[in-house]
């Protein structure tokens, strides 16, 4: 085996190397694939995981050490910041809608002084 400058064997530190990327790659797809689990209609979830199953596919054969296989995880790295933003912001407006009072017609304005809400429903009545 041939050595590096510093004796140690190369072939050992890529085969590491090589360990770790496939191991990195391998965790980018399960949090894709949980991410598509969160879309809330089935056919978005259909579309999404074929894009995302396609995706990971198609980059299958490139070598683990070229530069469009570090900006293919960048861009997926991207995408899935993406989507976990949409999830949140989703999860978020759905605890607002949870929270918010229902109005009626002729429920109470909440934290409006009574002599407001008087003035505001004088002129909802006009």
């Amino acid at each position: 085996p041939a050595r590096a400058p510093g004796g140690k064997k190369t072939y050992r530190n890529r085969e590491r190397e090589m360990q770790q990327h496939r191991c990195n790659v391998i965790n980018l797809y399960k949090r894709c694939l949980r991410s598509v689990r969160r879309i809330p209609t089935p056919e978005q979830r259909r579309v999404y995981l074929i894009y995302t199953r396609d995706g990971f596919r198609s980059k299958q054969t490139l070598p683990f050490d070229s530069q469009r296989t570090t900006l293919s995880i960048k861009d997926a790295e991207q995408q899935l910041e993406s989507m976990d933003y949409y999830h949140s912001a989703r999860m978020t407006k759905l605890a607002e809608k949870k929270t918010s009072p229902k109005m009626t017609i002729g429920s109470k304005i909440p934290n409006v002084p009574p002599e407001k809400e008087r003035a505001l429903s004088n002129n909802v009545d006009n």
